[in-house]
C-alpha cells in the first residue's frame, strides 16, 4: 500500500509540474497589448488589403492577401514591409511573390522579429532594396 501512495505522489507531482510549466509558456508568450497600425501604401497594379497585423513579446507577423489587377502574369515581384517606431525607421522586410496569375488572389504571412515597432507600411516592389539605417 505504501508503494501505491509512493506512485500515486509521484503522479501528482508531475501533473502539478506540467500545470506550472504551462502556465508559465503562456504567460510569457502572450500578446503585449501594445498599438500596432498597418497601412498600405495603394498601387494600381495591385490590391493589397491585411487581414491581420499582431504583436507580441517575439516579435510580430502581419498576413497579408494580394491581388493581381494587371493583364499580365506578375512574377519575381517582393511584398515589401516598412517597420517604424513612432517616426523613426527601424528594418525593411521583404517577402516574395514568385507567380500571381491574372485577377489571382494569393495570401502571404510576414514575420518580424523587432520588438519596438509600432507602424508598418506594406507595399509591392519589382526588386529589392538596399536600405540603410542612418
Amino acid at each position: 500500500m505504501d508503494r501505491l501512495k509512493k506512485y500515486f505522489r509521484y503522479l501528482l507531482l508531475f501533473i502539478l509540474m506540467y500545470v506550472i510549466v504551462t502556465l508559465l509558456t503562456n504567460f510569457g508568450m502572450r500578446e503585449t497589448k501594445k498599438e500596432f497600425i498597418c497601412s498600405v501604401k495603394e498601387n494600381e497594379n495591385y490590391t493589397i488589403e491585411i487581414e491581420e497585423s499582431k504583436l507580441s513579446n517575439q516579435g510580430g507577423q502581419i498576413n497579408v492577401k494580394v491581388t493581381n489587377k494587371t493583364e499580365e502574369i506578375q512574377t519575381d515581384k517582393y511584398l515589401k514591409v516598412e517597420l517604424y517606431n513612432n517616426e523613426e525607421y527601424i528594418v525593411t522586410k521583404y517577402e516574395e511573390i514568385k507567380y500571381l496569375n491574372i485577377g489571382e488572389t494569393n495570401r502571404f504571412e510576414i514575420k518580424f522579429d523587432e520588438k519596438n515597432v509600432n507602424k508598418g507600411i506594406v507595399s509591392v516592389a519589382d526588386y529589392l532594396e538596399e536600405t540603410n539605417k542612418e
